[in-house]
C-alpha cells in the first residue's frame, strides 16, 4: 500500500520541460573553427567539410537555423520550432562516419542567425525557445549552438536593432544550454564587441566610428554583444570576433593606417591581455581591480544596466578570418596565413617568457569551408600548421572517398 502511494505521488510530479543534464563534450585546447553552409543533402556534398576536418578544423558550425512558430494540427496553440540547417538524419550518419575515421573529438554546433536572418520570436519565453532547441536536437546530433544574430540589408529593417527581449532570450537560452551540458559560442562582428570604444548601442545600422572610414556604410554596431558577455559571459565557451566584418576596424588599421597584419593581431591580443590583467592588480585609477574594457551601458536608459567592465578571456578568444573569397576585396579583410603565424609565434614567445599557464588565445575561425581552395587559399591546413591541431594536413586528392548518396 505504501509503495502504491509512492508511485501515485511520483506520477503527480511535474515533468521536466527540457532534457536532463549531461557531461559536456570537452573542447580541444586549441580551436580551428570552420563555418559551413552545407545542407548535408548527400555524403558526396560533404566532401569539403571532410577535407576541412582532416586538414585541421576541430569545430564545425552548421549555418543557419532559425526559430519560428507553428500551430499543432490538433490545437490552436502556437509553439516555437526550429527550422533550417542541415538534414539531421544525414548529418547524424555523417558524424558517425567521422567517428569511425577517428574524428570523434570534432565539435558540431548549429548557428542561429546569419546576415539577413531573423532574430528570436520573443512572444515565447526563453524556456519555451530552449525547449524548441531540445526537441530539434533530440537525437543529439549537435554538441550545442552558436549565436550569430546580425543585421540586414534594409537599413531600417527590424533586425538592425536588437531588442532587450532578444538579448535576454539569447542569454537565458545559453544558461539553460550550459545546464544541459551543451557547448555555447558566439560570433560577433568586430564592431558588435569592440574594445576600441566605450560606446554602446543595440542598433547595428551605425557607421564606423572612425571619421575617415566609409561613412557611407551604415552596418556597424557598438558593443551589442558586450551586453551578453556582461550578464551571461560565464555561459559562453568561446567567442569568435569577426575581423572580416564589412569595413571592420581591423581592416581600417591594416589598410588605412598601414599597420602590419601580424602587428595588429599581436597588439589586439596583447591589449585584451593587459585589460584582463588590470583585474589582477591593485591601484586607485579607474579600471584598477576590474578586468576588461569599460562599456557605457547607461547610454541606453531602457537597458537599466550600469556602466561596467566587460572581459573577453583569452582562453575564450577566437579570431575570425575570411579565407580565399576575400582576396583582393577592399570591403572584407583577408589576412595572409604567414602573418597570422608570425603573430601567433610572438604571442607564444610572450607566454613562454611569463609564469602564466594560460593560452595566448583559444584559436582561429574562418568563414567559410565551402570556399576552401578559392584563390589557392587553404586556411584549414595553414592554421593547422600554426596550431598543430591535427597530426598532419592533407590535400584534396588524399581526402576521404565518400559515398555518392546517403
Amino acid at each position: 500500500f505504501v509503495l502504491l502511494l509512492l508511485l501515485q505521488s511520483l506520477l503527480l510530479l511535474p515533468l521536466p520541460t527540457h532534457s536532463m543534464s549531461k557531461a559536456p563534450k570537452p573542447l580541444p585546447k586549441n580551436l580551428i573553427v570552420g563555418y559551413t553552409t552545407s545542407k548535408a543533402e548527400t555524403l558526396a556534398s560533404l566532401q569539403k567539410v571532410t577535407e576541412a576536418i582532416q586538414n585541421g578544423v576541430n569545430v564545425v558550425i552548421w549555418s543557419f537555423i532559425h526559430l519560428t512558430t507553428t500551430t499543432a494540427a490538433t490545437t490552436t496553440v502556437k509553439k516555437p520550432v526550429i527550422q533550417g540547417g542541415p538534414n539531421l538524419k544525414n548529418l547524424k550518419t555523417y558524424i558517425q562516419k567521422l567517428h569511425q575515421m577517428g574524428y570523434e573529438d570534432t565539435i558540431h554546433l548549429a548557428a542561429f542567425g546569419g546576415w539577413n536572418g531573423p532574430h528570436l520570436d520573443t512572444t515565447f519565453s526563453p524556456d519555451e525557445m530552449y525547449q524548441a532547441w531540445v526537441e530539434y536536437n533530440e537525437n543529439g546530433v549537435f554538441d550545442g549552438f552558436d549565436w550569430d544574430l546580425e543585421g540586414q540589408d534594409n537599413v531600417n529593417g527590424s533586425t538592425n536593432v536588437f531588442t532587450i527581449e532578444v538579448l535576454h532570450a539569447m542569454g537565458e537560452m545559453s544558461r539553460l544550454a550550459k545546464l544541459d551540458g551543451c557547448i555555447v559560442s558566439m560570433a560577433p562582428a568586430q564592431s558588435y564587441l569592440d574594445m576600441s570604444t566605450r560606446s554602446f548601442s543595440r542598433r547595428v545600422n551605425l557607421t564606423p566610428h572612425e571619421d575617415d572610414w566609409h561613412p557611407e556604410f551604415p552596418y556597424h554596431g557598438a558593443n551589442v554583444y558586450a551586453y551578453l558577455l556582461a550578464k551571461w559571459g560565464e555561459y559562453m565557451d568561446f567567442i569568435c570576433v569577426q575581423f572580416y566584418e564589412g569595413y571592420s576596424h581591423a581592416n581600417y588599421q591594416i589598410t588605412k593606417q598601414n599597420v602590419a597584419p601580424s602587428t595588429y593581431i599581436y597588439d589586439y591580443v596583447s591589449q585584451l591581455k593587459k585589460k584582463h590583467h588590470q583585474g589582477q592588480g591593485q591601484g586607485q585609477g579607474q579600471g584598477q581591480g576590474q578586468a576588461g574594457y569599460l562599456v557605457n551601458f547607461e547610454s541606453d536608459a531602457d537597458l537599466n544596466t550600469p556602466n561596467q567592465f566587460v572581459n573577453v578571456p583569452l582562453d575564450k578568444l577566437v579570431i575570425g578570418l575570411a579565407n580565399g573569397w576575400a582576396v583582393g576585396s577592399d570591403k572584407f579583410l583577408y589576412m595572409d596565413p604567414r602573418d597570422i603565424g608570425v603573430a601567433y609565434a610572438k604571442l607564444e614567445e610572450d607566454l613562454d617568457a611569463s609564469s602564466s599557464s594560460s593560452l595566448s588565445l583559444r584559436g582561429f575561425m574562418f568563414w567559410v569551408i565551402e570556399e576552401e581552395g578559392a584563390n589557392d587559399v587553404h586556411l584549414a591546413s595553414a592554421l593547422n600548421d600554426i596550431l598543430g591541431v591535427r597530426r598532419r594536413s592533407i590535400s584534396s586528392a588524399d581526402a576521404y572517398q565518400q559515398d555518392k548518396e546517403m
